[in-house]
């Protein structure tokens, strides 16, 4: 027996298809460690998270930006946020989703909120 209604069942069942897997997944917290010569880098970031450690700074990518830390500075999305102590050596960056962290040698370096 065929139905005549085949075309609206595929068009409800497509439509319901794309409603869930549009939905944002949670990916959770990310918690990642790297070193680079005598510098090292602890980051712990809602979302996923990325360490490119370099020869003389750390790139960050954490979910919609960019931090780097070098030996003098750290940028956060291409822009000078804060001076780098000379000599620090253990870096820690925490992003909870709404504000940005930057630890080095267990001061203060930087921290900031971003809007969601």
């Amino acid at each position: 027996m065929k139905t005549k209604h085949t075309h609206l069942i595929i068009i409800a069942c497509c439509t319901l298809l794309a409603a869930v897997g549009c939905k944002p997944k949670p990916i959770g917290m990310s918690d990642i460690q790297s070193i680079s010569g005598d510098r090292h880098i602890h980051v712990r970031a809602e979302g996923g998270a990325w360490v490119g450690p370099g020869e003389d700074k750390f790139t960050v990518k954490l979910t919609g930006h960019e931090v780097v830390i070098d030996r003098e500075r750290v940028l956060v999305d291409k822009t000078i946020h804060a001076p780098v102590p000379a000599g620090t050596k253990k870096f820690e960056v925490i992003f909870d989703g709404v504000g940005l962290t930057v630890k080095g040698d267990g001061a203060m370096i930087m921290e900031t909120p971003f809007n969601k």
